[in-house]
């Protein structure tokens, strides 16, 4: 006993009772026990007296206790009463440990965690401090001190910790690729008003805070974390970090030295793997990070961490899909979620809490739209928006990848379509895909089911229509929409930006068509396409299966004809769409807004039609296009590939034509046409007869007629005096005769010219064979059509002739 001194942990003292046993004060709790703390650790004496430090030995045994226990004095000067040791009140909280033991820690509040349980007093206590049992009889002790020991390892100044190792399979065990060197910045854009930023950036911090807090407060996530941090704690290299931040945050030298005993490293990770587990300090961990996510300030400085550093994140999350095991696994994943989506949208449950939801949130957004800061908002962000989008349109940089992306996405996709193992798959899975369509049309459920899905789908639709709710809200809503296209139409900036933008638009379209390379790769790529289209018209099968699905499409199509409630649902639609029309035409809001939308279109389009620059660019386009076409024309493959198509069509044509089933189903159809041409008749012979029997409609043509010939004559007179008003108007005169003039001028000219072009015409050698060689041409034809004409007359006298004779 007397070469072993004990190495307390901070806020720990040992005494010696007068009876010769020890006894432990804990400062912190203001409290006693004749048990040892966890963190105890005994050295030799001689080593301890010269700093030295070596692996723990094991302490000494107890000594017996006495027949009458000690009387105690006060708590951390005599040693408490026995057998019972003292317990404090668990409702007083943590009490902060001294400055001197642990500086910068902040105090924790909340309640003790539950006493360890028992151990017989039997079982030895082992060397290893990572395998300590619970001692017998330990009363209920904070975990106050051994986190005052801990805090600050706990508290950023460890390193971040490693991620476990990943599952195989998963994003995180794929390595990071090294960052491509940064481009070069583009211009500033314009920054999104202030008030907006802030309002935006503020819903996003609350939005995310609120999240945080929440999965925070749930003791499933709880849990797991307690346990992934336990699972850090037993890592032997996680302990050292550990215990060097407890040294480096120490000023005790004995701490420090102790800080390089592994076996003082395994039980700091014991003590904090015990706490992880803790649900009590689970609780008050998660209550604290909850509280700090849903503060404002904290919001804010998150927010501001984010913005900083979003755009590296950003670039880091695209670095990580550029890389194809990644691409195969957000498609393998992808197609998961497709799947499970689809699973679940086939439940009735699922589909009513969709159109439920969908009606609150049309609800919604209507009610929202109404509000003038909400539709404020929308033109400042559309205007921002299309700022934007021009500005980085316009920058060089931009172009510049643009360009260099399509060229990829075009080599890429040409080099693609001609590799034989890709058409060879494509043509299997063309054809899988139509014979599984085919199927899937074949199969009676699958027809039940659209009939019944085509019925539920119109009625919904029908009632919907009916619904006097929805015509208001979609009468509002299109007035709404009116009104903003009509003021956007407007809006000076947007007219500039839009004639800028087409201007652009239309000069990158004509330098693309100038590049050889993409001359050459469209007529490649036509060629193929020409080539694939006739192999796959040339497929027997492929031939089959549409006489198929056209059977089968006109089948259904007659019976959904023929069906009476179709009809039905057909003919009220017609009739709520006519009266819904008619309604809107007579709306006088409507009428102003379509004339001025008129009026501003034939403005634009006069203004760009003077645009010398469009004039220009049309002008080439054209001879390009006429160039281009006279290339594709004179082509002798194509000529090829035209006239074998021909060939083919007209086969085709000439079996269908010869098919008998193809012969009897049009006879039935064009009977059935005649009986429901003639019905029809009567029907519509009977209903005109009825409606011009009405009283009702006969006294509304009347005033019809009489308002028509009121407005005729009011019409006539405006007319009229419109017509005087402009014969009259000295500036039309004068226009006119300018105008007269010029189409004078303009006919003699175009005379000149019509006759200089005929004479050239006529007197160009190569206009005059071409014109010998039809008449030539023409006059062959001539006399084969008359000699085969004469011979068909002859031929049908004779027949003639030999029917009256044997007659």
């Amino acid at each position: 006993m007397s070469d072993l001194v004990a190495v307390m942990p901070p806020g720990w003292e040992q005494k010696q009772a007068p009876d010769g046993r020890f006894f432990y004060v804990d400062h912190t709790t203001k409290s006693t026990s004749w048990e040892p703390p966890l963190g105890v650790q005994w050295v030799k004496r001689s080593e301890h007296s010269f700093g030295g430090f070596t692996a723990p030995a094991t302490p000494p045994p107890r000594p017996a206790s006495p027949a009458s226990p000690a009387r105690p004095v006060g708590a951390g000067g005599v040693p408490p009463p026995r057998p019972a040791p003292p317990t404090r009140d668990p409702s007083a909280g943590y009490i902060p440990p001294r400055p001197s033991s642990t500086p910068g820690i902040a105090p924790l509040t909340g309640t003790a965690p539950p006493p360890r349980p028992a151990a017989p007093s039997s079982v030895p206590r082992p060397s290893s401090h990572s395998s300590i049992p619970p001692r017998p009889g330990s009363p209920a002790r904070s975990v106050a001190a051994t986190a005052t020991a801990t805090a600050t390892a706990l508290a950023g100044a460890v390193p971040p910790p490693r991620p476990a190792p990943p599952r195989p399979g998963s994003l995180s065990s794929i390595p990071m690729r090294p960052s491509s060197p940064a481009r070069p910045s583009s211009p500033a854009r314009s920054p999104v008003p202030s008030s907006l930023d802030a309002q935006v950036q503020g819903v996003a911090q609350q939005a995310g805070g609120a999240l945080i807090a929440k999965a925070a407060r749930n003791e499933e996530v709880q849990r797991a974390a307690g346990q992934k941090v336990a699972e850090l704690a037993h890592n032997p290299e996680y302990q050292k970090m550990m215990a060097q931040r407890i040294a480096e945050n120490s000023d005790n030298e004995l701490v420090k030295m102790m800080a390089g005993n592994e076996a003082f490293q395994r039980q700091v990770g014991v003590v904090v793997a015990n706490m992880a587990t803790n649900e009590a300090m689970q609780r008050k961990v998660s209550e604290r990070v909850a509280l700090m996510a849903e503060d404002k300030e904290m919001q804010a400085k998150v927010g501001g961490l984010v913005r900083e550093h979003g755009a590296e994140v950003g670039a880091m999350a695209w670095e990580q899909m550029q890389q194809e095991e990644n691409q195969e696994l957000m498609k393998h994943y992808g197609a998961i979620a497709g799947q499970v989506a689809w699973e679940e949208m086939q439940k009735p449950e699922n589909q009513a809490m969709a159109v439920e939801y969908g009606k609150k949130a049309s609800a919604v957004a209507f009610e929202e739209m109404k509000k003038p800061e909400n539709q404020a908002l929308a033109k400042e962000y559309s205007r921002i928006a299309g700022k934007y989008a021009w500005e980085a349109a316009q920058d060089e940089e931009n172009q510049r990848m643009a360009k260099e992306a399509a060229t990829v996405v075009g080599s890429a996709a040409w080099k693609a379509a001609q590799d034989e193992e890709n058409q060879r798959m494509a043509k299997e899975a063309a054809r899988a895909g139509g014979k599984f369509a085919m199927e899937q049309a074949r199969d009676e459920e699958n027809q039940r089911m659209a009939k019944e899905a085509a019925a539920v789908v119109g009625s919904a639709a029908w009632k919907a229509a009916q619904d006097e709710e929805n015509q208001r809200m979609a009468k509002e809503a299109a007035r709404a929409g009116g009104k903003f296209a009509m003021e956007q139409a407007r809006d000076e900036e947007n007219q500039r930006m839009a004639k800028e933008a087409a201007a652009v638009v239309g000069s990158a379209a004509w330098k693309a068509a100038q590049d050889e390379e993409n001359q050459r790769m469209a007529k490649e790529a036509a060629r193929a396409g020409g080539k694939f289209a006739m192999e796959q018209a040339r497929d027997e099968e492929n031939q089959r299966m549409a006489k198929e699905a056209a059977k089968k499409t006109s089948k259904f199509a007659m019976e959904q004809a023929r069906d009476e409630e179709n009809q039905r649902m057909a003919k009220e639609a017609a009739k709520k769409t006519s009266k819904f029309a008619v309604e809107q035409a007579r709306d006088e809001e409507n009428q102003r807004m379509a004339k001025e939308a008129a009026k501003k279109t034939s403005k634009f389009a006069v203004e760009q039609a003077r645009d010398e620059e469009n004039q220009r660019m049309a002008k080439e386009a054209a001879k390009t296009t006429g160039k281009y076409v006279h290339r594709q024309v004179t082509d002798e493959e194509n000529q090829a590939a035209v006239k074998s198509a021909a060939k083919k069509s007209g086969h085709y044509v000439a079996e269908q034509a010869r098919d008998e089933d193809n012969q009897r189903r049009a006879k039935a159809a064009a009977v059935a046409a005649g009986h429901a041409t003639a019905t029809g008749a009567k029907k519509t012979g009977h209903f005109l007869s009825e409606q011009a029997r009405d009283e009702e409609n006969q006294r509304k043509a009347k005033a019809a007629a009489v308002a028509t010939g009121q407005a005729t004559a009011t019409g006539a007179k405006k007319t009229g005096a419109f017509v005087h008003r402009q014969v009259t108007d000295e500036e039309n005169q004068q226009k006119a005769k300018a105008a007269a003039v010029a189409t004078g001028r303009a006919t003699a000219t175009g005379a000149k010219k019509t006759g200089a072009f005929v004479h050239r015409t006529a007197t160009n050698e190569a206009n005059q064979q071409a014109a010998k060689k039809a008449a030539t041409a023409t006059g062959r034809a001539v006399g084969t059509g008359a000699k085969a004409t004469g011979s068909l007359i002859g031929k049908g006298a004779k027949a003639l002739w030999n029917s009256k004779g044997s007659k």
